[in-house]
């Protein structure tokens, strides 16, 4: 765990609560708590922020070649989109967790989509 550092200044009561929340959350090994938690304080405190990002889901999903694997309408390209996580949230996971305590490989990801469909580009894993 990193030694905890001080910058001195003022939070609200909103964000020192989340805080504990989720470092609560921590110490108990509830990781997927600790994330859905993460992205319900990201959706609440950023509403315009969580609304951009929804409609620029449903755009790529309607941008997508096939939208059944998420492959993309750009010739020769054999790219797949499988999810979008907002740099907000990965910022927020990222200071609770180091990647040596989550690893965000592929089965994190599959996880992710399985919690989270609505970040889904794809209709099927």
């Amino acid at each position: 765990m990193k030694p905890l550092t001080y910058d001195y200044q003022l939070r609200s009561a909103h964000a020192v609560s989340a805080a504990d929340k989720l470092f609560k959350l921590k110490s108990e090994n509830k990781v997927w708590e600790s994330i859905e938690k993460i992205v319900e304080i990201w959706a609440d405190s950023r509403p315009e922020e969580y609304q951009s990002y929804i409609f620029d889901i449903t755009e790529i999903k309607a941008s997508m070649y096939d939208p059944k694997f998420g492959t993309t309408k750009e010739k020769g390209s054999n790219l797949r989109r499988y999810l979008d996580i907002p740099d907000t949230v990965m910022k927020m996971i990222r200071i609770l967790y180091s990647a040596e305590e989550l690893p965000m490989n592929k089965d994190f990801f599959i996880k992710w989509g399985k919690r989270f469909p609505k970040m889904m580009t794809v209709q099927k894993i």
